[in-house]
């Protein structure tokens, strides 16, 4: 027998997901169905991937060049009982994870989306990759190799928490000629804030600044946005945020406060500058109405008129925003600040807006604990919507299942707590 004839076994689960790639025509499946080729397993270059636990298998297929692990988008508020339906969600371990992709050499794309267990991904291993989306995963917070990368082409990472991100000065350099080149505005700020000087971190933006002023940096940063997915925002937009907030923190010497102290500041900063564009929202959903369909979807030309709501750079610009609009700014403010916060987009009990995502507000960590503050609520009643607890946004919201993963550390399967993460 040769060596392409000669068969490998695999697990039962593996071997249905393979099975149905190949087209193979089982009506019972038997251990038959568990033996493949060598032949067989090289012929598979593409796979999508939904409901695994364990990506053991992919490392015996040798030309593998397309790899997509999709899970359940955990922002829909839905199974009351509190428990995902976890055929439709991926569970894998992050060292797994990193041991896979270090033997899948060929790999050109990679999409993970809506994962809530990984929270590191090393591609220093994968030289050849030009295809990268990273979306919706809020509990990945590491990226390493970007900066080894010389063949991106297209790049997407939004609704990520990117807090250690070392390389982007050579992850700038090395994408140049991209396509499309959008990263989180996380990962500019988890790069800046490895410098714990105020002044080298403006050194750096006046580094960044240079080289978009000649042209030499593709790259547009993104922040959720509950409408649309996110928006994109320039170096230059976001620099100028940047500057102007450093020179009031300097200014009020925020920097040297307490935890407590600087997002007390940032609250009153937000009720004093800031109002909430209710007119904004009659307009969008009147726009939604006239231009979008059944579903609520507007053609691509209406994103930029339904996202400047969203922006933080509107919101700081116009001095008025929605509550996501704000939470972006404050998110802006906080990053700055070197305090941790997610974006937290829910269902509004009490609101006429028809969409199921129809709120948003912010969870910030504050001493190792999370708050919840829903800043476009305090406005109307100052001090009754901040630091609040998980219960206490129960009585007039729909949140997430993420939130009690995160906030409780319910599990998803019994099993699995989500809130602990998995081995580095």
């Amino acid at each position: 027998m040769s060596t392409n004839q000669q068969l490998i076994e695999l697990e039962y689960y593996e071997a249905s997901i393979l099975n149905e790639i190949l087209g193979r025509n089982i009506s019972v499946f038997d251990n038959r169905f568990l033996l493949f080729t060598h032949e067989e397993l090289a012929s598979i270059t593409s796979i999508t991937l939904t409901g695994v636990e364990s990506l053991n298998f992919l490392t015996k297929l040798p030309n593998l060049q397309v790899l997509h692990i999709i899970s359940l988008n955990y922002k829909v508020v839905s199974a009351q009982d509190g428990t995902y339906e976890t055929r439709y969600f991926n569970t894998i371990e992050t060292k797994e994870l990193n041991e896979v992709l270090k033997k899948l050499p060929k790999l050109k794309e990679l999409s993970i989306s809506n994962d809530l267990t990984i929270n590191r991904i090393d591609l220093s291993h994968n030289p050849l990759l030009e295809v990268l989306n990273l979306e919706n995963n809020p509990e990945l917070h590491e990226l390493v190799g970007l900066g080894t990368l010389h063949k991106l082409k297209k790049v997407k990472m939004f609704g990520n928490n990117i807090t250690k991100f070392d390389d982007l000065l050579d992850y700038i350099k090395n994408t140049l000629d991209a396509d499309e080149n959008r990263i989180d505005i996380s990962s500019l700020f988890a790069f800046i804030n490895r410098f714990p000087e105020v002044e080298t971190k403006d050194k750096i933006l006046e580094h960044l600044g240079k080289l978009d002023f000649q042209g030499l940096l593709n790259v547009q940063f993104t922040e959720k946005n509950g409408m649309i997915g996110y928006n994109s925002i320039s170096f230059g937009k976001l620099k100028h945020l940047i500057k102007n907030y450093v020179s009031l923190f300097k200014k009020f010497n925020i920097f040297q406060k307490t935890d407590v102290e600087k997002v007390d500041y940032v609250l009153k900063y937000i009720k004093n500058n800031i109002a909430f564009a209710k007119e904004g929202l009659q307009e969008r959903e009147l726009f939604i109405r006239l231009y979008g369909d059944e579903k609520g979807n507007v053609p691509d030309w209406g994103d930029k008129y339904i996202s400047h709501l969203h922006s933080s750079f509107s919101t700081f610009s116009l001095k008025r925003g929605n509550c996501e609009g704000i939470v972006n700014l404050m998110r802006i403010m906080l990053y700055i600040l070197g305090i941790e916060s997610e974006d937290v987009q829910c269902n509004d009990k009490r609101s006429k807006i028809s969409s199921q995502n129809n709120h948003a507000l912010i969870r910030i960590k504050i001493d190792g604990a999370w708050y919840y503050f829903d800043p476009a609520y305090d406005k109307t009643s100052p001090g009754n919507y901040s630091y609040m607890i998980f219960e206490e946004l129960e009585n007039y919201l729909n949140l997430p299942l993420y939130e009690k993963f995160k906030v409780k550390g319910v599990d998803i399967s019994g099993k699995t707590n989500l809130h602990l993460g998995y081995n580095q």
